[in-house]
C-alpha cells in the first residue's frame, strides 16, 4: 500500500489534511475507517454543559441506576445515548454485558476463567469487566478482527 499525505499551508491553519491512498489490496478501507474512528466523538454532559469526548479517550460506557455514563481516564460523564447505540458507533467498542460497553483499545489484558471459559477484561483505569456468557462469542470475534 502506498500512502501519500499532502498538506497545504492554508489547510494547516484550518486543521485540514488531505490523504491520497493508492492500494491494490483493499487496505484503504481499513485506514479510512480507522481515521474516522480515531477522530470520532461522543457527546457527554459535564456539570450541565454538553461537550464532546474522543472515542479514543473513552474507556467504557456503562449503566448504573438507569443512568448511562462515559468513563475516561480523567472523569466520568453522564450521557444520554442508550448503550445499544453506543456499541455500534465504532469497531473499537464491544458490548461486554447488559450494562457495559468496553473500548477494546483500553483493554490491557484479558483472562479466561476456568469455569465455563468466561472472560474478564482488565482495563487501563485498573478496573475489571466480566464478559457475559452470551456475549462471549461476539467479543472473541471482535478481538480477533482487531488482532488483540
Amino acid at each position: 500500500m502506498e500512502l501519500e499525505v499532502k498538506q497545504k499551508i492554508t489547510d494547516m491553519e484550518m486543521g485540514k489534511v488531505s490523504v491520497i491512498i493508492e492500494s491494490k489490496n483493499g487496505n484503504q478501507e481499513k485506514l479510512e475507517s480507522y481515521i474516522k474512528e480515531y477522530n470520532g466523538k461522543v457527546a457527554v454532559i459535564d456539570e450541565n454543559r454538553v461537550k464532546t469526548v474522543y472515542f479514543k479517550d473513552v474507556i467504557k460506557f456503562y449503566c448504573e441506576k438507569k443512568t448511562n455514563y462515559c468513563k475516561t481516564a480523567e472523569k466520568t460523564y453522564v450521557i444520554r445515548q442508550p448503550l445499544y447505540e453506543l456499541e455500534n458507533i465504532a469497531s473499537c467498542f464491544v458490548r461486554a454485558s447488559k450494562k457495559t460497553v468496553v473500548n477494546l483499545d483500553h483493554v490491557t489484558e484479558f483472562e479466561q476463567t476456568g469455569i465455563g471459559g468466561g472472560i474478564i477484561f482488565k482495563l487501563s483505569d485498573g478496573t475489571e469487566e466480566r464478559v457475559a456468557r452470551r456475549r462471549k462469542k461476539k467479543v472473541m470475534k471482535s478481538m480477533k478482527e482487531r488482532e488483540i
